[in-house]
């Protein structure tokens, strides 16, 4: 019996199933519409923004010169990717990243929104000239321009350790960290 052939139905049923797994509209990446950033469709979700409060994507520092131009501003003056957005022109399903989701269900600002002070917001509002200098940059300058700014502490170092701080340490449950600090 060996080798086992597959039945043509079992076959095709094989071949059907990888064809619809590997579908290439299904990995090719598309934005969320609340940070921007490329995610795979299939991990995408097409939510109805009359389901989430809005107005917590709302940045009111930002100067007039920078506000979205590229879609209708009636999403409740969210700041969002525009390429995230099924319909520009008129309030509609917008995909959502499941960070920024569950996120905005709390009635939060996720920290990666790009009301939150994102640099890749308002790209196509910038000066031509400040766009043409990204446009020339190399991907080292990118990478050190996005990562100039801090969202969040993970460690807090003090001048002299508590009691308590001691006795954690003493007995190994908490290690010292030496040379590295680490800011997200």
């Amino acid at each position: 019996d060996f080798p086992y052939f597959c039945p043509p139905g079992a076959k095709r049923a094989i071949i059907e199933q990888w064809q619809d797994e590997m579908d290439p509209p299904k990995w090719i990446p598309a934005p969320c519409s609340v940070c921007g950033r490329l995610t795979a469709k299939t991990q995408l979700f097409a939510e109805n923004p009359l389901d989430y409060d809005l107005t917590l994507l709302q940045n009111p520092c930002l100067p007039a010169e920078t506000l979205p131009t590229n879609y209708n501003f009636k999403y409740d003056g969210a700041i969002l990717c525009a390429a995230g957005l099924h319909d520009r022109f008129h309030k509609g399903i917008m995909d959502m990243c499941d960070q920024c989701r569950s996120v905005l269900k709390k009635e939060q600002q996720p920290l990666d929104a790009l009301a939150n002070f994102s640099i890749t917001y308002a790209m196509h509002e910038l000066p031509t000239a400040v766009r043409d200098a990204f446009a020339c940059a190399s991907m080292y300058d990118l990478q050190m321009v996005s990562r100039s700014r801090c969202t969040r502490i993970t460690h807090l170092f003090c001048e002299k350790p508590t009691k308590s701080q001691i006795l954690l340490r003493m007995t190994g449950t908490v290690k010292p960290l030496r040379d590295t600090v680490t800011a997200m």
